[in-house]
């Protein structure tokens, strides 16, 4: 309907997912210093200090 090339097709979806890619990254190294998959269930038992 637009127009646009299918070779841009990829390359659109990538710039418009960038920026959530780039909030997601900041979100975690800020929160957590480790970046994690949000489907993520740690196997590692809690260490007491």
């Amino acid at each position: 309907m637009l127009g646009i090339p299918e070779d841009l097709y990829t390359p659109m979806f990538a710039v418009a997912r960038s920026v959530g890619w780039c909030a997601h990254h900041l979100e975690e190294t800020i929160s957590s210093n480790k970046i994690i998959r949000p489907a993520y269930v740690s196997m590692v038992t809690e260490r007491k200090l």
